[in-house]
């Protein structure tokens, strides 16, 4: 894992699984790029690294699944898991492909994540709604 820190207060991943991993402002932001298939060990690392970026504090997290095809059982049962809600306070997901929006309008619906979960289309409103959970 290499963590850049820029000047802005923003520390960022680039060699986390899935895509980069951006914490600025207390909310950690995924853009999952599915290149490859997006796996339960990927979603676990992911974890993991958001676990070790929020420093004990329960944060809240967004993700762009703009570019995912596809999102397999386990790994939507995962990120709704008692272990996933221990580490953030929310959740958004954000797409604007029309796939993305399925994937994140079951996740919502089906797999009932354990804290308060969002899907939007639009960036700036979703980190606001974040906010809320700070």
């Amino acid at each position: 894992m290499t963590n850049k820190e820029s000047g802005s207060g923003e520390i960022r991943v680039d060699d986390a699984p899935g895509g980069p991993i951006i914490m600025k402002d207390q909310i950690i932001r995924i853009k999952v790029d599915q290149k490859s298939e997006y796996t339960l060990d990927n979603a676990r690392a992911v974890v993991s690294i958001v676990d070790r970026l929020r420093e004990g504090l329960r944060l809240p997290l967004l993700v762009d699944f703009s570019d995912v095809h596809f999102l397999s059982r386990p790994v939507r049962e995962y990120y709704s898991s008692e272990e996933v809600s221990q580490k953030v306070s929310s959740l958004a997901i954000i797409s604007s492909s029309t796939i993305g929006k399925v994937i994140g309008n079951f996740f919502v619906g089906i797999n009932r994540p354990l804290v308060p979960t969002r899907f939007m289309t639009n960036e700036e409103e979703a980190i606001a709604w974040l906010k809320e959970y700070l």
